[in-house]
């Protein structure tokens, strides 16, 4: 959480802030790993993912895609993993698959807002959904004690 609102923080105040590509390309495995050791052990890697998806300004649609694929990979290796440990049954797997129908619905309207929205707009609420997964990241870590 801490570092999510080091990176808001940065944002704010130089909007122009940006991760190189090459820099972005160094770090992309050791995140990705990290990611998915948070993925598997909390079922929490938006924060991190995000975070530095976010940080390489590579556009709305870009993002939009590769944060999509980042999710859909980690659920095809996820799913199955926590059915073979038992963390998981065919039937709650079920309900997952069932919630994809109102997202399906909500996609297209996400798309036609999203079209319309400029990249300033986009990047603010980026950073706002960060501040909220901090903010959910602390009560948790408070609700725990």
């Amino acid at each position: 959480a801490f570092t999510i609102i080091l990176y808001v923080v940065l944002r704010v105040k130089r909007p122009s802030f940006k991760l190189p590509l090459r820099t972005a390309s160094r770090w992309v495995y050791p995140v990705g790993v990290v990611a998915g050791v948070l993925q598997g052990a909390l079922g929490l890697s938006a924060p991190l993912s995000i975070t530095f998806v976010h940080s390489i300004q590579l556009g709305r649609e870009i993002f939009i895609i590769t944060i999509s694929v980042f999710f859909a990979v980690m659920s095809v290796i996820q799913v199955p993993v926590q059915i073979w440990l038992g963390l998981s049954k065919p039937s709650i797997v079920l309900l997952g698959l069932l919630a994809l129908i109102p997202c399906l619905i909500g996609l297209p309207i996400g798309d036609y807002i999203g079209k319309r929205m400029n990249a300033a707009v986009f990047d603010k609420v980026i950073l706002a959904l960060l501040v909220v997964l901090a903010i959910k990241i602390c009560i948790d870590a408070i609700a725990a004690f």
